[in-house]
């Protein structure tokens, strides 16, 4: 029986030289890793293969790519931390193996642990036909401190004690999320999937921990949007940690049903979160080495926390970005963002115009299309359109096809450093554009410009290297576009009319509603409400630096005890907040130091 990975075929079982190539190739490494030899070290890789630590030999995430960068950095690598539990294939997973255009690939899993810690691994090897074998990718993580284990299976908390216990508390006692007789170790600013997930992970280590939410409830920055939304991720991706989803679960789930599962979530994690929350007075008291802020709620006194951690998750898309444009108070009709547009079968407009063709551009212009209306979708420069289902196929297929814990495919993703991605993009394009080519051609019949990212990369080189997000995963609009029930324009408005607005080639087009899909500020700016004027000594944050990494979140951003937890899926969130947790928990217990180089 086969599954698939990609368009390639996975063979479930594992026959017993696979075992032993395997086997064989780890021993050889671990040989050449204790001995830090270089030569040895690159003689078991591929050329153009890669290798990635994350905080297995330092406290950060690292990335080696080519034979010769793999040897050599290994080898000053592992001076670092000894290896106390060999390289083996994990007895719970087995090898799978994979056709190749030349031979064959072998996937492993496998398990060490250095001095630190427990240590998992990914390794893909390729043997040719003459039975030659060499390392395409590695990928090791660190997933456990020793002594430190998270409150999860064996060691989840009883709930209550039994026998007698005079003065016994109650759970609601040991978790008074008003932290009545101090403050918490971490404070997380934002009550969105990432800072909920992050919590979860901090708490499960044993750091207290609270959120601060803006909204009044947890989830609203779901439930607030417009009523079509739903996560374009189907369950198998959009897991959150320790909670799996209940059986008949939607696939995609609805922002309302996304908006309710964090809100539970928060809950039965037992994850403190003050919602309601202002922050201000945000600062760094270097005698204390923690982090101040004051926190307003309503009909609550103003509280200063001390914190020994600051964790923004205020998310990718905070701050909207909406043109000045001039004749606004001339116009009639209403101007708003693609953040507030609400939707739905209330107050429809007769026509209305969406600017930008983005994600947010197009669902919100397939939701008034949906309803009714008429329609047009402004477009200002070409842009990437992929089937929804391509992109599960290309991206998803370790969670998709293979049977693979929601842990061990996250793991498996992360193979790949994120600075590689665009050298990719061709080869992932020229498939996509295989897959959808009846799909791009009708919308290029339809009037609408198509980009394939730069120098034709198009996804990976479009996220990863130029840091942009001009595209669509296509989950309807694009066959309304092919229909005609959107229609299409190109140019930018150059003044609004009483009626409408006027494009920069003279066209008028008339429009009850405009809606502004023209995307958020950076990160880094998006956090001056609450950081100040601290955010002027950061780096860039979330954008693939000259490591190969994305620079600050999850990790160092040059600010001491001063963490970014901030992504765009659940996915990335639920990986690499366990990551940050132990990083936090390291300093905490004195293994790491609390100072650190900002990520670049």
């Amino acid at each position: 029986m086969t599954q698939t990975l990609g368009a390639l075929p996975v063979e479930e079982s594992t026959p017993v030289d696979a075992a032993h190539v395997v086997a064989d190739w780890l021993a050889r490494f671990q040989t050449a890793l204790v001995a830090h030899d270089a030569n040895a070290l690159t003689g078991l890789f591929a050329e153009g293969s890669t290798f990635r630590d994350l905080l297995v030999f330092e406290w950060d995430f690292l990335n080696f790519v080519g034979a010769r960068d793999i040897g050599e950095g290994l080898a000053k690598l592992s001076t670092s931390r000894e290896i106390r539990r060999p390289f083996t294939i994990r007895p719970d997973k087995e090898i799978a193996i994979q056709e190749a255009v030349e031979g064959e690939h072998l996937l492993a899993f496998i398990g060490f642990a250095t001095e630190i810690g427990s240590c998992d691994g990914f390794l893909r090897l390729r043997r040719d036909p003459s039975g030659q074998v060499a390392a395409l990718g590695l990928v090791v993580e660190l997933i456990e401190l020793d002594g430190f284990p998270e409150a999860v299976g064996e060691h989840r908390p009883d709930g209550r004690t039994h026998g007698a216990s005079m003065g016994r508390r109650t759970w609601g006692d040991e978790h008074d999320t008003e932290f009545p007789s101090g403050d918490p170790q971490a404070v997380i600013v934002g009550g969105g999937h990432s800072g909920l997930i992050q919590a979860a992970r901090l708490i499960r280590l044993g750091v207290s921990t609270l959120v601060l939410e803006r909204n009044a409830r947890v989830g609203d920055n779901w439930r607030n949007r417009y009523s079509s939304l739903a996560l374009h991720d189907p369950y198998e991706v959009a897991q959150l940690p320790y909670f799996p989803v209940p059986e008949g679960w939607p696939r995609f789930a609805p922002k309302d049903k996304f908006a309710d599962l964090l809100e539970a979530y928060a809950t039965l994690m037992d994850v403190p979160v003050w919602t309601s929350a202002t922050v201000g007075n945000v600062h760094y008291d270097e005698a204390a080495s923690q982090w101040v802020c004051d926190v307003d709620r309503p009909g609550k006194p103003r509280r200063t926390l001390r914190s020994g951690h600051l964790i923004m998750a205020t998310g990718a898309n905070t701050v909207p970005v909406l043109p000045k444009i001039p004749g606004t108070d001339r116009f009639r009709g209403d101007i708003v963002h693609s953040s507030a547009y609400a939707g739905g079968e209330s107050s429809m407009p007769s026509t209305a115009l969406v600017v930008g063709v983005g994600t947010s551009g197009h669902d919100v212009a397939q939701d008034l299309a949906e309803h009714g209306v008429g329609v047009t979708l402004l477009q200002r420069s070409p842009s990437l359109i992929v089937n929804i289902g391509t992109i599960h196929a290309l991206n998803y297929a370790p969670w998709l096809t293979m049977s693979l814990s929601t842990e061990d495919a996250d793991l498996m993703g992360a193979e790949t450093p994120f600075g590689v991605y665009p050298s990719l993009g061709k080869d992932w394009m020229d498939v996509a554009k295989g897959m959808d080519k009846n799909l791009h051609a009708a919308l290029e019949d339809a009037g609408f410009e198509l980009g394939w990212g730069p120098d034709g990369s198009g996804l990976l080189g479009l996220v990863f290297g130029a840091n942009k997000f001009s595209y669509y995963y296509n989950v309807g609009a694009s066959d309304l576009i092919v229909q005609g029930k959107i229609r299409i324009d190109q140019g930018a408005i150059e003044r609004f009319t009483e009626t409408g607005v006027v494009l920069d080639d003279g066209t008028a087009i008339d429009a009850d509603l405009v809606v502004f899909a023209t995307g958020y500020q950076k990160p880094r700016e998006s956090n001056r409400s609450v950081l100040g004027d601290v955010v002027d000594e950061l780096p860039e944050i979330n954008k693939v630096g000259p490591d190969g990494e994305l620079s600050a979140v999850w990790r160092h951003c040059g600010k001491d005890r001063l963490w970014f937890s901030t992504a765009t899926g659940i996915l990335y969130s639920r990986f690499y907040s366990k990551l940050l947790a132990l990083q936090i928990k390291a300093i905490e217990e004195g293994l790491m130091p609390a100072s650190g180089p900002a990520s670049s």
